[in-house]
């Protein structure tokens, strides 16, 4: 059954694929299509083109200018909830409960720009970006990066945590693969770092350089800390089994300031304000002299020091 106005047509069809109704006020199917049964079963709105469904979205779809350009939704289909583009393919959300993107992506201007939620692909719980390929967040529960995934500008740059994957704890990176856990502003390692089976094992903070902050691992050459403010080791070492096996401060220059070892050749304690071991040494076996470039005198109990050659004891 058809009926012809000034503006456009009417038509209406009991038992065809469009069952319902469909209003064209000037090209053909402009307006809207409701079909209860058929293949194009909810809603399509276009200003200036076409205005019908497509088999695969079931439920509407609304376009302003392009194709599918404000929403789209699919019960069945791969978009199954909703999808709203302003300007671009898919720009706004799509939700989907059984495709690839089964809860949700927001794109304000890219593909997938905003927000991802899928409870079974391979991004599995959300994903957030404003910019970039993941931006903001990625949280899977089974996927390879299994909790979080947060990034400001590149890919994985601020947050991983999988719980059985390549970066088993935590990653915090602007660029490199990474284990356990790093923070990097500006360089590789440059905030933190936790693995559970790399050579840093337990934790690198460094601000500006490689390995300058912090460093714990728990199997490594540096086995418990390292912290350094300018050079490399400069601030702290400890290590079980080391050559510097307890602990070691420098304040500018190689362990200038502390070494404290259990069993290598520095057992005790090194303090040197200014040159390379040019304080105090402590030693655990009796031993407590300076080194050939020590300056000062080894007195860890008073504290005093003496301007004298080296091996003043």
């Amino acid at each position: 059954m058809g009926v012809n106005t000034l503006r456009g047509r009417l038509s209406l069809s009991p038992s065809g694929p469009h069952q319902d109704l469909i209003r064209t006020p000037s090209g053909p199917h402009q307006d809207p299509i409701r079909t209860p049964s058929g293949p194009h079963q909810a809603l399509i709105r276009t200003s200036s083109g076409l205005r019908k469904a497509l088999s695969p979205h079931q439920d509407p779809i609304r376009t302003s200018s392009g194709p599918h350009q404000d929403p789209i939704r699919t019960p069945s289909g791969p978009h199954q909830d909703p999808i709203r583009t302003p300007s671009g393919p898919h720009q706004d959300p799509i939700r989907t409960s059984s495709g690839p993107h089964q809860d949700l992506i927001r794109t304000p201007s890219g593909p997938y720009q905003a927000l991802i939620r899928t409870p079974s692909g391979p991004h599995q719980d959300p994903i957030r970006t404003s910019s970039g390929p993941h931006q903001d967040l990625i949280r899977t529960p089974s996927g390879p990066h299994q909790d979080p995934i947060r990034t400001s500008s590149g890919p994985h740059q601020a947050l991983i945590r999988p719980s059985s994957g390549p970066h088993q704890d935590l990653i915090r990176t602007s660029s490199g693969p990474h284990q356990g856990l790093i923070r990097t502003p500006s360089g590789p390692h440059q905030a933190l770092i936790r693995t559970s089976s790399g050579p840093h094992q337990d934790l690198i903070r460094t601000p500006s350089g490689p390995h300058q902050d912090l460093v714990r691992p728990s199997s490594g050459p540096h086995q418990d800390l390292i912290r350094p403010s300018s050079g490399p080791h400069q601030a702290l070492i400890r290590t079980s089994s080391g050559p510097h096996q307890d602990l070691i401060r420098t304040s500018s220059g190689p362990h200038q300031d502390l070494i404290r070892t259990s069993s290598g050749p520095h057992q005790a304690l090194i303090r040197t304000p200014s040159g390379p071991h040019q304080d105090l040494i402590r030693t655990s076996s009796g031993l407590r002299k300076a080194l050939s470039l020590h300056q000062d005198l080894i007195r860890p109990e008073e504290g005093s020091l003496s301007p004298s050659g080296p091996h003043q004891a």
